[in-house]
């Protein structure tokens, strides 16, 4: 049986003081998400994230709420993957976000830190853009933001099911 998992990623940016010459500019914090089976909400996933390179930015913890605290005893980026793999389990399943940006972390997160799995390789083939597909179904070409979406609904929305991407 196909799953449906929407997932939404929190990230923290990385000063220029632990970047230095390196390619990541930002760390995961937390990852959300919610697996739908029929339309139907199965179950609820969240964990945050311990960041490898500094405390967290002053704008992002205004943005999510998310504090160093917070983040205190939170697994690292290795093992909140694979926790967050044993969630996923096995079978077909197709993955869901609000644009590209989060595929791109897992990816770009993972490579830095030489995270591999076959997990990360099913999510690259089974993401969908929610954003591009929202977009085509209502006939535009112009990219809407969640907000908006939420907010101007063109038909009845469960806000339960994408409760967690907001």
């Amino acid at each position: 049986m196909l799953k449906h998992i929407m997932i939404d990623l929190e990230m923290n940016k990385i000063k220029k003081q632990y970047r230095d010459d390196k390619k990541l500019a930002n760390e995961l914090i937390e990852i959300g998400a919610v697996k739908i089976d029929d339309f139907n909400e199965v179950d609820r996933y969240q964990s945050y994230v311990m960041p490898d390179y500094g405390k967290m930015d002053s704008h992002i913890i205004k943005l999510t709420g998310i504090t160093d605290e917070k983040l205190e005893g939170a697994p690292r980026f290795k093992d909140a993957m694979q926790d967050f793999e044993k969630w996923i389990g096995g079978g077909a399943v197709t993955f869901y976000s609000w644009s590209m940006a989060d595929i791109r972390q897992f990816q770009t997160e993972s490579a830095f830190k030489e995270y591999q799995s076959e997990t990360l390789r099913k999510m690259e083939k089974n993401w969908i853009d929610f954003q591009e597909e929202y977009s085509r179904l209502l006939g535009i070409d112009k990219r809407i933001k969640l907000k908006q979406a939420l907010q101007n609904p063109p038909y009845p929305i469960r806000s339960s099911s994408i409760g967690i991407l907001c």
